[in-house]
């Protein structure tokens, strides 16, 4: 009889194992469902005299990755968000040619995430939105600036430093 009861106590564990690991599978994919979900964005709606601002403490990458663990941030569980150069460049010729944006504002950080021919497109670009908008303005502003965010501030037409002078 113990050699029964032992088998029963095992199959009774593998039954009630498997049923809760099943469920608990089922909430993990339903909650990456849901996160997922979430990134869905919305339409944008640009009124006048918008401005567009360029966040360069996020990083800018050469292409986007197709790989699941390059895209996904593990301290925070979520998927990050990378934007590519193209996009980027992309983005500001857009704005040139939009009569409801008024001008582009480069916020500076101190670690820019960028390679520097990535930052040199951005220049271009910034320097060609310059060029075709004549009516437009560039404001760029950091407390501190890192060679590549200097180099894509100098495309930019109006640089505002620290009021120490250690900018």
């Amino acid at each position: 009889m113990g050699f029964g009861k032992t088998f029963l106590a095992c199959l009774l564990a593998i039954v009630v194992g498997s049923i809760l690991s099943f469920f608990f599978t089922i909430f993990i994919i339903a909650g990456f469902v849901s996160s997922i979900s979430f990134l869905a964005s919305e339409p944008v709606t640009i009124e006048k005299n918008s401005i567009m601002m360029i966040d360069l403490s996020k990083p800018i990458v050469e292409t986007s990755s197709v790989k699941f663990a390059d895209n996904f941030d593990f301290d925070s569980f979520s998927l990050k968000k990378n934007i590519t150069t193209f996009e980027a460049v992309s983005m500001i010729d857009a704005a040139a040619e939009d009569p409801l944006i008024a001008g582009i504002y480069i916020k500076v950080s101190p670690t820019v995430e960028a390679s520097l021919p990535t930052l040199y497109e951005v220049r271009e670009a910034l320097g060609r939105f310059r060029k075709n908008s004549v009516d437009k303005f560039i404001v760029a502003y950091g407390d501190t600036y890192s060679q590549g965010g200097a180099l894509s501030l100098f495309g930019g037409g109006q640089s505002l430093f620290e009021s120490s002078g250690r900018g």
